[in-house]
């Protein structure tokens, strides 16, 4: 049985000023073919860059329209029977406030076995 994880962005006031905090835990399981979703604020578009070296679900440097989803599935990810469990850091661009989407820490997806 497979599970989608989502993560999805708040405006936040930062005290250097105003900016979007990704909210929502991405974490899945290889075994359960689970899928991952982003989905951009309303009011702006973003970027989604994960490093080439470290790029599990082959997203690279990937726009998204204000509103739209970016989904993938595990069962999809390039070369799945390939694909290594750990810890996967990459940055998101809001372009409405031309600045990086903050969380408790760097974005990260948690991919398991």
């Amino acid at each position: 049985m497979s599970t989608t994880y989502t993560a999805h962005f708040g405006l936040t006031e930062f005290k250097d000023g105003k900016g979007y905090q990704i909210v929502g835990h991405l974490e899945g399981s290889i075994g359960s073919k689970d899928e991952f979703v982003w989905k951009a604020p309303a009011d702006s578009t973003i970027t989604i860059m994960f490093p080439p070296s470290r790029d599990p679900l082959g997203i690279g440097c990937t726009t998204v329209d204000a509103s739209d989803p970016l989904t993938r599935k595990l069962a999809r990810a390039e070369a799945p029977d390939n694909l290594m469990c750990g810890k996967y850091r990459y940055a998101i661009f809001c372009h409405k406030t031309n600045n990086f989407a903050i969380m408790n820490s760097d974005p990260e997806i948690i991919i398991n076995d």
